[in-house]
């Protein structure tokens, strides 16, 4: 009669104890997915910022020229 007191108290406790553990890991996952997510974007913008910054500059740059060319053409 203990021994089956016993053997269910560690089955139920083994039963919360693995519950708990799912819950545990799924917060997380769910979790670490959002800021993934939102770290993702944050470097696609900057990303995105920084090339704009690059291509404004090779423009302006090449107008640059060009206008210098014209100017020596003139």
């Amino acid at each position: 009669m203990v021994v089956s007191k016993t053997k269910n108290l560690l089955f139920i406790s083994f039963t919360c104890l693995i519950a708990i553990c799912i819950a545990v890991f799924t917060w997380i996952t769910i979790t670490m997915a959002k800021r993934s997510e939102a770290s993702i974007s944050d470097i696609g913008m900057i990303y995105m910022s920084e090339m704009s910054k690059q291509m404004q500059q090779k423009f302006s740059a090449i107008i640059d020229l060009r206008l210098s060319q014209v100017r020596g053409i003139v």
